[in-house]
């Protein structure tokens, strides 16, 4: 209970937080428009890091300054002490201390290593008290999820400067996730994350940039967030293309239940086989111990037994593999001359990653004499056979004008994109930076930024999305959303669709803003392109289960306007006596079918099979759009087309819309009982099959009158129909067979 001076303070400390904020935002995307022109290169020349340097110092007194203002209202009891005796922590001790902490964290003693943290942090350890938070905030194995306790671990260690903790209160404070939602204050934390480095925070702001969820949007600016990101992905990747990362999505029923990890009979099998020398399984087997892959342990020099095995049965690819591990020494000696044998005799079965390996050699002198003439006769033999990484080495020729006369930028791009297209990280990141400085094409920074944020969610990082799927199988609810919750907010869509499907489920998140919460995943992930979560939005509508001032949510969804609208005063008064089973209520607010339609029509633009039907369903009864029958058959006929497996329900469904047609042209007073329908004076062009908002409104109010209650559901109104088609049916067949069909 504050008096009025201490009420006036406050609210002079958050205009001076918002002030603070929105000036480093604004700082920001200024800084980040002023790009001069640049190579493409991986690294970032020294002007570049000293101007960051430069931006760094300036901003930590900025981030000070701040510190002081909060110290009343953010930073409450969170100040830390040195040590009684003053001395400073032996840091080989504690770093000692927090490795064993981890090992354990990763071995799933969690109070074990809880308990070595909590004696880290009273060193005053950042990384000690971010870890704690995590646990905390994470509820990781079956540890109580403690909101109160992850923010206080969170604070201590963001005052110690510790970039993660930085990121981890931005996502509470950003998301509203065991605290009130506080977009000024998550901007600064996560704003001073990312300028000390941190990837996560680097993605998140290059997100919202990205969108201008309450930043100054701005193409530039989170290009160059996403650039600086992509750029450590290209250093921290050995090799042409990432391993997969598990992109599962969780609304999908054959993916949410696939395990990680090959089923043990299968992996018995292969291996047995490749025991009695089958050359196939032999090659399987060596490429799961060579990579670590689907629950087989990481066995260099066993995957070379296997690959060896094969290849003296004339298997070009264990040949191919061997040529790679000779010529980089992973797994066997280093030996050039025996890997150029290995690629020479698999190039000569059509082995193209052999021919690659080949035209390497002869690219960079590798056991052999440098030829740019052989090197690119044997890169084109393998990019023409669709191998990605001898696109992307073609291009890179082109590029630097190596074996020609001088560089070709448009072909250079070609190939980049052949690459991309293929899975190529590396050639991705060169195609981003030309289309970034207009090199061979028109300078297009949303194209480049598009590249720079595919580039981004390739790194390491992404491995949480494998991390959350595992938390799910095994039944670890409150830690899987956790993890998708966080890359959410770094904009991975496939995260945001999964917190959001996992909170429809009432799955690892229980607190009172849930709902809210869902609905701003689902935006968030229908905005970057989901067809599906923009059709689970349209329920959301359809069903009125949206929040009352969509709190949580980025930016508000606006319903489309189109001209001759109806405005919602027109609607009749008379409302249903009761509410039918399953359907929405007369009363039901009609902007909300309207913002239904509208998400609908959308995913079903993207070929979402269930918005179709939607539509389809929406149009028969003319709920919110207009009342047409030939609409809503084009739309139940493109449900079929877009996913055959609909064949049933879209069957029913038409058989419904003709008796409603038939019931409508010949029994009008039948009809207006078995589908009474409520209509608006304005009316609808019927030739477009886009639902248009605020025009001829219909709402199905359902079959009071006549039909029993437990026959009021749309669900067993179409089984109904169902077994009146069966009927009709057998009746049919049984005239053909009496010869009746005459009489």
């Amino acid at each position: 209970h504050r008096t009025e001076a201490d009420t006036f303070e406050f609210s002079m400390l958050r205009s001076t937080q918002l002030l603070i904020c929105f000036a480093c935002l604004w700082c920001s995307a200024a800084s980040k428009e002023n790009v001069g022109n640049a190579k493409i290169e991986i690294v970032g020349d020294e002007d570049k890091q000293k101007k960051s340097s430069e931006n760094s110092e300036l901003l930590g007194n900025l981030a000070n300054h701040l510190k002081s203002l909060l110290n009343d209202d953010v930073l409450d009891d969170t100040e830390t002490s040195d040590a009684e005796d003053g001395s400073e922590p032996q840091e080989d001790s504690l770093g000692e201390l927090l490795k064993e902490a981890a090992g354990k964290r990763n071995s799933d003693d969690i109070y074990q290593a809880i308990d070595l943290y909590s004696r880290a942090s009273e060193e005053n350890s950042p990384a000690a008290l971010n870890a704690l938070g995590e646990i905390f905030l994470r509820g990781e194995f079956g540890v109580e999820p403690d909101f109160e306790k992850a923010l206080s671990f969170f604070k201590r260690a963001a005052l110690l400067g510790d970039t993660a903790a930085q990121h981890n209160l931005a996502l509470a404070h950003g998301a509203g996730l065991g605290t009130s939602q506080d977009t000024p204050l998550a901007l600064v934390h996560e704003y001073f994350s990312s300028i000390g480095q941190s990837i996560p925070a680097q993605m998140a702001m290059g997100y919202r940039h990205m969108f201008g969820y309450a930043v100054p949007k701005s193409c530039q600016a989170a290009a160059n967030y996403y650039q600086e990101v992509a750029r450590k992905v290209i250093h921290e990747i050995d090799g042409s293309i990432l391993l997969n990362v598990n992109f599962v999505r969780l609304s999908d029923e054959n993916q949410r239940n696939a395990p990680l990890e090959e089923d043990q009979g299968v992996i018995h099998y292969l291996k047995e086989n490749a025991d009695h020398g089958d050359p196939y399984a032999q090659v399987q087997m060596a490429r799961l111990q060579f990579h670590g892959a689907r629950g087989v342990p990481e066995n260099p020099q066993q995957a070379a037994n296997y690959f060896q095995q094969a290849a003296a049965q004339g298997n070009a690819a264990a040949m191919s593999h061997l040529g790679h591990m000779h010529m980089t020494g992973y797994g066997v000696p280093q030996n050039n001359e025996t890997a150029f044998e290995y690629f020479k005799q698999a190039a000569e079965n059509g082995d193209a990653s052999a021919r690659n390996g080949l035209g390497y050699m002869y690219l960079h002198g590798i056991g052999v004499e440098r030829d740019t003439s052989k090197a690119w006769q044997e890169f084109l033999i393998a990019a023409n056979s669709g191998y990605a990484d001898a696109q992307y080495h073609i291009g890179n020729m082109y590029y630097e004008g190596i074996g020609m006369n001088r560089p070709d930028y448009s072909k250079a791009i070609e190939y980049y994109s052949l690459a991309g297209s293929n899975g190529h990280t590396p050639a991705l990141f060169n195609y981003a930076q030309m289309n970034f400085y207009g090199k061979g094409t028109i300078k297009s920074c949303l194209m480049a930024l598009r590249l720079f944020k595919t580039v981004s969610e390739r790194g390491s990082w992404a491995q949480s999305l494998s991390d959350a799927h595992k938390s799910f199988l095994r039944g670890d609810m409150e830690h899987s959303f956790m993890l998708y919750a966080r890359m959410a907010e770094e904009g991975f869509e496939v995260a945001q669709s999964n917190a959001g499907w996992l909170l429809d489920q009432e799955y690892g998140y229980y607190e009172k803003n849930r709902r809210d919460l869902s609905f701003r995943y689902f935006s968030l992930s229908a905005e970057q392109g989901n067809a599906d979560s923009q059709r689970t939005l349209g329920d959301h509508y359809y069903f009125n289960d949206v929040p009352d001032n969509k709190a949580g949510t980025y930016h508000s969804v606006q319903s489309p306007e189109a001209p001759g609208s109806t405005e919602a005063s027109s609607l009749p008064s008379d409302k249903p006596s009761e509410p039918v089973s399953g359907i929405p209520e007369a009363e039901a607010n009609l902007e909300h079918f309207v913002s239904a339609a509208h998400h609908y029509s959308i995913a079903s633009k993207s070929h979402n099979s269930q918005a179709s039907f939607n539509l389809g369903y929406m149009h028969q009864f003319g709920i919110g759009i207009a009342h047409d029958f030939h609409i809503a058959k084009r739309y139940y006929d493109d449900s079929l087309k877009q996913n055959p497996d609909a064949f049933l329900p879209v069957a029913l469904a038409l058989i419904g819309l003709r008796i409603h047609e038939f019931c409508e042209n010949y029994f009008p007073s039948i009809s207006s009982k078995l589908f009474r329908s409520v209509e608006t004076s304005s009316s609808a062009s019927s030739s477009n099959d886009i639902p248009s908002p605020n025009v001829a409104s219909s709402i199905f109010q359902g079959m009071t009158e006549i039909i029993p209650l437990p026959l009021r559901s749309l669900e067993n109104m179409i089984l109904l129909l169902a077994v009146v088609g069966l009927i009709s049916i057998l009746a049919y067949r049984l005239r053909i067979r009496r010869g009746l069909w005459n009489v």
